[in-house]
């Protein structure tokens, strides 16, 4: 992957993040891996720039960072992996940044498009990375805790 894909992709990222009201985030591209995920959500891209990208953590912190940007809303309601809302957001955030990406994307040439969000849950989910040409980890932290995105690109 060249640095500008996954700097275009951190920056969306980054971006999306503050939209949302989660201001107080770090952004790290050094290839962290966690030792728990219990849930991922991944998007593909298409067009010129083909791959996914997942966006994943362990249950109790995906659900403090959908709390954390419901109050950023104004909803204060505690929030369940179980329920349908809480799937969904966490599947939004990602369909954001997915879109984001394809925007910074094509502002630099690549024609690029996403594919709609589909969500896994489970314990010691394990998804094969070997096809993918080249691969990033970001680590997302806040005061959620942390979450990674996995960037995977087959071109």
């Amino acid at each position: 992957m060249s640095n500008n894909s996954l700097i275009l992709i951190s920056k969306a990222c980054e971006e999306i993040f503050i939209e949302n009201g989660l201001s107080d985030i770090e952004i790290d591209s050094t290839g962290v891996l966690f030792d728990v995920t219990n849930i991922t959500a991944t998007i593909g891209l298409a067009g010129d720039v083909r791959g996914h990208l997942m966006l994943y953590s362990a249950l109790d912190t995906a659900e403090a960072l959908v709390e954390e940007l419901f109050r950023n809303m104004g909803i204060e309601e505690k929030i369940s992996h179980k329920d349908q809302m809480f799937k969904e957001t966490f599947a939004e955030l990602l369909n954001q940044l997915g879109g984001r990406s394809t925007i910074k994307l094509s502002e630099n040439g690549f024609d690029a498009d996403i594919t709609p969000p589909t969500i896994l849950k489970g314990d010691n989910i394990y998804i094969n990375t070997s096809f993918y040409s080249s691969t990033a980890i970001v680590k997302i932290s806040g005061n959620f805790g942390n979450i990674g995105l996995f960037i995977g690109l087959t071109n």
